[in-house]
Protein backbone atom coordinates (compact mmCIF):
# COMPACT_ATOMS: atom_id res chain seq x y z
CA UNK A 1 0.00 0.00 0.00
CA UNK A 2 1.14 3.29 -0.94
CA UNK A 3 2.38 5.49 2.04
CA UNK A 4 -0.36 7.71 2.93
CA UNK A 5 -2.80 6.47 0.91
CA UNK A 6 -6.12 6.47 2.14
CA UNK A 7 -6.27 2.83 3.54
CA UNK A 8 -2.35 4.23 5.36
CA UNK A 9 -1.72 3.93 8.90
CA UNK A 10 -2.71 7.30 9.84
CA UNK A 11 -0.24 9.88 11.23
CA UNK A 12 -0.64 12.39 13.53
CA UNK A 13 -1.33 15.02 11.53
CA UNK A 14 -4.12 13.76 10.18
CA UNK A 15 -5.96 15.62 13.29
CA UNK A 16 -4.03 19.02 13.03
CA UNK A 17 -6.41 21.80 12.34
CA UNK A 18 -6.67 23.10 8.43
CA UNK A 19 -6.88 26.21 7.01
CA UNK A 20 -7.00 26.46 3.13
CA UNK A 21 -3.38 25.71 1.90
CA UNK A 22 -1.93 26.37 -1.92
CA UNK A 23 -2.92 23.05 -4.10
CA UNK A 24 -1.70 24.37 -7.45
CA UNK A 25 -1.01 23.71 -11.26
CA UNK A 26 1.90 24.77 -12.71
CA UNK A 27 0.71 27.71 -14.45
CA UNK A 28 -0.73 29.40 -11.16
CA UNK A 29 2.97 29.56 -9.67
CA UNK A 30 4.13 31.65 -12.08
CA UNK A 31 4.47 35.46 -11.51
CA UNK A 32 3.02 36.91 -14.64
CA UNK A 33 5.34 38.15 -17.15
CA UNK A 34 3.75 41.36 -17.98
CA UNK A 35 4.27 42.40 -13.70
CA UNK A 36 7.78 43.89 -12.73
CA UNK A 37 10.49 41.63 -11.63
CA UNK A 38 9.93 40.54 -7.94
CA UNK A 39 12.03 38.90 -5.34
CA UNK A 40 11.22 35.66 -4.05
CA UNK A 41 9.39 37.47 -0.94
CA UNK A 42 7.54 39.58 -2.95
CA UNK A 43 5.99 37.47 -5.16
CA UNK A 44 2.58 35.74 -3.81
CA UNK A 45 3.45 32.34 -5.46
CA UNK A 46 7.27 31.95 -3.73
CA UNK A 47 7.50 29.05 -1.56
CA UNK A 48 10.72 27.62 0.16
CA UNK A 49 8.71 23.81 0.60
CA UNK A 50 7.78 21.52 -2.59
CA UNK A 51 5.13 18.83 -0.72
CA UNK A 52 3.89 16.09 -3.25
CA UNK A 53 2.75 12.49 -3.41
CA UNK A 54 0.80 12.75 -0.35
CA UNK A 55 -2.88 12.58 1.02
CA UNK A 56 -4.91 16.23 0.91
CA UNK A 57 -5.41 15.61 4.93
CA UNK A 58 -1.75 14.82 5.79
CA UNK A 59 -0.67 17.31 2.98
CA UNK A 60 -2.46 20.04 4.73
CA UNK A 61 -1.81 19.32 8.27
CA UNK A 62 2.04 19.53 7.33
CA UNK A 63 1.74 22.51 4.92
CA UNK A 64 0.21 24.59 7.47
CA UNK A 65 2.50 23.42 10.29
CA UNK A 66 5.49 24.43 8.13
CA UNK A 67 4.14 27.81 7.49
CA UNK A 68 3.40 28.40 10.99
CA UNK A 69 6.92 27.46 11.14
CA UNK A 70 8.25 29.64 8.62
CA UNK A 71 8.35 27.69 5.76
CA UNK A 72 5.97 28.47 3.39
CA UNK A 73 4.99 25.24 1.38
CA UNK A 74 3.09 24.50 -1.74
CA UNK A 75 1.07 21.01 -2.28
CA UNK A 76 1.26 19.65 -5.42
CA UNK A 77 -0.85 16.70 -6.55
CA UNK A 78 0.96 15.59 -8.96
CA UNK A 79 4.85 14.34 -8.44
CA UNK A 80 5.79 14.74 -12.19
CA UNK A 81 4.70 18.11 -11.77
CA UNK A 82 7.52 19.38 -9.68
CA UNK A 83 10.25 19.36 -12.15
CA UNK A 84 8.34 22.59 -13.31
CA UNK A 85 7.12 24.09 -10.30
CA UNK A 86 10.28 24.12 -8.26
CA UNK A 87 12.00 27.04 -10.02
CA UNK A 88 8.65 29.04 -10.49
CA UNK A 89 8.54 28.44 -6.25
CA UNK A 90 11.99 29.53 -5.47
CA UNK A 91 11.87 26.25 -3.78
CA UNK A 92 15.01 25.11 -1.64
CA UNK A 93 13.65 21.96 -0.32
CA UNK A 94 11.26 18.94 -2.16
CA UNK A 95 9.27 16.54 0.44
CA UNK A 96 7.65 13.06 -0.77
CA UNK A 97 6.54 9.70 0.41
CA UNK A 98 9.48 6.82 -0.33
CA UNK A 99 7.51 5.36 -2.62
CA UNK A 100 7.14 8.75 -4.94
CA UNK A 101 10.74 9.40 -4.68
CA UNK A 102 12.57 7.93 -6.89
CA UNK A 103 9.80 9.20 -9.47
CA UNK A 104 10.30 13.01 -8.58
CA UNK A 105 14.49 12.64 -7.90
CA UNK A 106 14.39 11.67 -11.48
CA UNK A 107 13.18 14.76 -12.71
CA UNK A 108 15.02 16.98 -10.33
CA UNK A 109 18.47 16.36 -11.70
CA UNK A 110 19.36 19.97 -12.81
CA UNK A 111 17.33 21.41 -9.62
CA UNK A 112 19.55 19.38 -7.25
CA UNK A 113 22.84 20.42 -9.28
CA UNK A 114 22.20 23.99 -7.74
CA UNK A 115 21.61 23.31 -4.36
CA UNK A 116 18.17 22.23 -3.87
CA UNK A 117 17.18 19.71 -1.13
CA UNK A 118 15.30 16.43 -0.89
CA UNK A 119 13.40 14.78 1.91
CA UNK A 120 11.73 11.45 1.90
CA UNK A 121 8.66 10.54 4.55
CA UNK A 122 8.89 7.28 5.36
CA UNK A 123 6.39 5.05 7.87
CA UNK A 124 8.13 4.65 10.70
CA UNK A 125 11.99 5.43 12.01
CA UNK A 126 13.40 1.93 11.08
CA UNK A 127 17.17 1.76 10.14
CA UNK A 128 16.21 0.06 6.83
CA UNK A 129 13.85 3.30 5.47
CA UNK A 130 17.03 5.56 6.19
CA UNK A 131 19.21 2.68 3.91
CA UNK A 132 16.62 2.59 1.01
CA UNK A 133 16.24 6.59 1.41
CA UNK A 134 19.68 7.32 1.63
CA UNK A 135 20.79 4.74 -1.89
CA UNK A 136 17.77 6.42 -3.62
CA UNK A 137 19.48 9.95 -2.89
CA UNK A 138 17.82 11.61 -0.36
CA UNK A 139 19.32 14.28 1.57
CA UNK A 140 17.10 13.66 5.00
CA UNK A 141 14.84 11.21 6.48
CA UNK A 142 11.31 12.07 8.16
CA UNK A 143 9.17 9.33 9.81
CA UNK A 144 5.54 10.28 9.41
CA UNK A 145 4.57 8.70 12.75
CA UNK A 146 6.73 11.58 14.50
CA UNK A 147 5.00 14.29 16.64
CA UNK A 148 4.31 17.32 14.86
CA UNK A 149 6.90 19.36 16.28
CA UNK A 150 9.71 16.54 15.61
CA UNK A 151 8.68 16.39 12.10
CA UNK A 152 8.86 19.59 11.23
CA UNK A 153 11.94 20.54 13.77
CA UNK A 154 13.17 17.33 11.17
CA UNK A 155 12.10 18.85 7.89
CA UNK A 156 13.43 22.70 8.63
CA UNK A 157 16.55 20.61 9.13
CA UNK A 158 16.44 19.47 6.11
CA UNK A 159 15.78 22.49 4.70
CA UNK A 160 19.35 23.74 6.54
CA UNK A 161 21.52 21.27 4.91
CA UNK A 162 21.25 18.82 7.77
CA UNK A 163 19.51 15.20 8.63
CA UNK A 164 18.22 14.38 12.47
CA UNK A 165 18.09 10.59 13.03
CA UNK A 166 16.69 8.77 16.22
CA UNK A 167 19.33 8.14 18.84
CA UNK A 168 18.68 4.36 18.57
CA UNK A 169 18.44 4.28 14.24
CA UNK A 170 21.85 6.63 14.45
CA UNK A 171 22.92 3.37 16.81
CA UNK A 172 21.82 1.19 14.39
CA UNK A 173 23.41 2.63 11.24
CA UNK A 174 27.06 2.78 13.10
CA UNK A 175 26.80 -0.61 14.18
CA UNK A 176 26.65 -1.51 10.87
CA UNK A 177 29.31 -0.15 9.69
CA UNK A 178 31.53 -0.94 12.50
CA UNK A 179 30.61 -4.19 12.70
CA UNK A 180 30.76 -5.09 9.28
CA UNK A 181 31.12 -9.01 8.37
CA UNK A 182 34.77 -10.02 8.69
CA UNK A 183 36.81 -10.14 5.04
CA UNK A 184 38.95 -13.24 4.03
CA UNK A 185 41.43 -10.94 1.39
CA UNK A 186 44.06 -13.84 0.26
CA UNK A 187 47.69 -12.57 1.57
CA UNK A 188 48.77 -11.25 -2.09
CA UNK A 189 45.92 -8.85 -1.61
CA UNK A 190 46.17 -7.90 1.64
CA UNK A 191 49.49 -7.07 0.70
CA UNK A 192 48.98 -4.77 -1.86
CA UNK A 193 46.21 -2.48 -0.34
CA UNK A 194 48.94 -2.32 2.58
CA UNK A 195 51.47 -0.84 0.12
CA UNK A 196 49.04 1.21 -1.45
CA UNK A 197 47.97 2.61 1.78
CA UNK A 198 51.80 2.99 2.43
CA UNK A 199 51.75 5.19 -0.75
CA UNK A 200 53.31 3.21 -3.12
CA UNK A 201 51.92 3.64 -6.73
CA UNK A 202 50.12 1.42 -9.05
CA UNK A 203 53.09 1.31 -11.62
CA UNK A 204 55.05 0.81 -8.84
CA UNK A 205 53.31 -2.37 -7.49
CA UNK A 206 52.69 -4.30 -10.87
CA UNK A 207 56.51 -3.87 -11.57
CA UNK A 208 57.58 -4.96 -7.56
CA UNK A 209 55.04 -7.93 -8.78
CA UNK A 210 55.69 -8.50 -12.40
CA UNK A 211 52.22 -7.45 -13.81
CA UNK A 212 51.46 -5.16 -16.50
CA UNK A 213 50.13 -2.07 -14.91
CA UNK A 214 47.25 -2.87 -16.73
CA UNK A 215 46.63 -6.01 -15.47
CA UNK A 216 47.49 -4.64 -12.24
CA UNK A 217 44.57 -2.31 -11.93
CA UNK A 218 42.23 -4.86 -12.92
CA UNK A 219 43.57 -7.35 -9.59
CA UNK A 220 43.16 -4.66 -7.19
CA UNK A 221 39.65 -3.90 -8.71
CA UNK A 222 39.12 -7.84 -7.70
CA UNK A 223 40.56 -7.16 -4.60
CA UNK A 224 37.98 -3.50 -4.50
CA UNK A 225 34.67 -5.48 -4.84
CA UNK A 226 35.87 -8.16 -1.98
CA UNK A 227 35.60 -5.08 0.03
CA UNK A 228 32.61 -4.27 -0.99
CA UNK A 229 34.33 -0.95 -2.37
CA UNK A 230 34.16 0.09 -6.15
CA UNK A 231 37.06 2.44 -6.13
CA UNK A 232 41.05 2.64 -4.16
CA UNK A 233 39.56 5.62 -1.26
CA UNK A 234 36.34 2.81 -0.71
CA UNK A 235 38.54 0.30 -0.72
CA UNK A 236 40.94 1.32 2.05
CA UNK A 237 38.56 2.97 4.30
CA UNK A 238 36.76 -0.27 4.50
CA UNK A 239 40.08 -2.15 5.00
CA UNK A 240 41.04 0.37 7.53
CA UNK A 241 37.83 -0.32 9.41
CA UNK A 242 37.68 -4.24 9.56
CA UNK A 243 41.66 -3.75 10.62
CA UNK A 244 43.46 -5.09 7.88
CA UNK A 245 45.97 -2.55 7.46
CA UNK A 246 47.04 -2.71 11.43
CA UNK A 247 51.07 -3.72 10.99
CA UNK A 248 51.53 -7.63 11.09
CA UNK A 249 53.07 -8.57 14.55
CA UNK A 250 56.77 -9.18 14.41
Amino acid sequence: MSLLSPGSRRSTLDASPLRPVPVVDHDSLACEASRAPQSASSCPHRRAVVLTGVGPLFGRGLSDALDRAGAPTVLVRDPADVAGLVADAGARLVIAPVDAFTRVRGSLTDHVAVGLRTAVLVDDDGPEHYRRARREGAHAVVPVTLRPPLMVAALLAALRGYTLLPSATARSLCRSITQAAPVDLPARELGWLRQIAAGVTVADLAHRSSYSEREMYRLLGAAYRRLGASNRSEALIAAQRAGLLEPQAA
